[in-house]
């Protein structure tokens, strides 16, 4: 991961000197694989030679990274739970995709705070689609951003009761660089939608739907809250309550489809399509994302791309 960051700041035109890469990890025989530089034919998900000839020299029947992008990254030895043997600085930019998914929810919360502190006040933070939860109950506000998740910081911190000794999960990959206006402007762009969803007379829920939810113990329960609120047209307040079964139950493909439907009903096409490709994410034959996310791209005039998830619908009834 490091060393795909650095290929793609290099990529995009950046020389080496205009960032730095802190590569964190808990297990000094990774760190000393990586360092070789060497990956396999199999390392890679792509064949596409040039950037292999741009970035690695064939050797033997490996690939080796060139010097220059070893330069660019630092491998240090670490762990999430042991702060002094972090960096003593901040980043602008920190990845821990799948990190949290080894820890209880009290471990979880150490290793958020942990990372809180690493980052700048400005900074954006990335992780797997099922950390999201622990992320926003640290207050990080998430990006409604298509096919990733991340956050922007925020000063609220999550309290830990308890201090955890160090163990051997892996720790993060984090990246510091001077700043990138032009990556931060394109995590924050959001635009504007369209899609209209179908919704049952308010008439036919009225006297069973609160303004606002009611408590509900389980993410069953509160799915199905999130559904009479929308169909009794109280929209604003089921993405309020989307909100809590992020923060409690963690993400679901089930809560990104109803939260995609909210956006499309809201005239929201751009959020929409977001979740939509969430829901796509951890479930990629998901039915109804599918059907919907095909009909806003040909709404768009994207037939091409509308065409191809059309497709896997009907690869998958087969």
């Amino acid at each position: 991961e490091p060393y795909s960051l650095a290929m793609t700041l290099l990529k995009i035109g950046l020389h080496a000197e205009q960032f730095c890469i802190d590569a964190i990890d808990i297990n000094s025989q990774v760190l000393a694989q990586a360092q070789t530089g060497l990956f396999t034919q199999y390392s890679f998900r792509s064949n596409n030679m040039p950037d292999i000839q741009q970035f690695f020299e064939p050797v033997a029947s490996c690939y080796r990274l060139k010097a220059e992008v070893i330069a660019c990254v630092n491998l240090q030895l670490g762990n999430v739970f042991a702060p002094a043997t972090l960096p003593l600085k901040t980043y602008d930019f920190i990845f821990c995709r799948n990190l949290l998914i080894y820890f209880d929810k009290e471990k979880q919360n150490i290793a958020v705070n942990q990372l809180h502190k690493l980052l700048a006040t400005d900074g954006f933070l990335f992780s797997g689609p099922a950390e999201v939860g622990a992320f926003v109950r640290a207050g990080l506000t998430q990006l409604e951003r298509r096919d990733c998740f991340a956050f922007a910081n925020s000063p609220k911190k999550i309290p830990v009761k308890t201090q955890i000794k160090p163990n051997s999960q892996r720790s993060a990959f984090t990246l510091s660089k001077e700043k990138l206006p032009a990556i931060k402007n394109g995590l924050a762009g959001l635009q504007k939608s369209i899609v209209k969803m179908p919704t049952a007379p308010a008439q036919a829920l009225r006297g069973r739907v609160a303004t606002r939810a009611v408590v509900a113990s389980t993410h069953e329960e509160l799915i199905n809250q999130i559904e009479q609120l929308s169909n009794a047209g109280q929209r604003h307040e089921a993405l309020d309550l989307c909100q809590r079964v992020l923060k409690e139950f963690g993400p679901s493909a089930q809560l990104f489809y109803l939260w995609g439907l909210l956006f499309d009903s809201l005239d929201q096409q751009s959020n929409a399509e977001i979740y939509y490709r969430k829901v796509l994410y951890l479930q990629p034959l998901h039915p109804a994302a599918l059907r919907q996310l095909a009909a806003l791209l040909r709404s768009e005039g994207h037939t091409a791309a509308a065409a191809l998830l059309e497709q896997r619908i009907k690869i998958d009834r087969t």
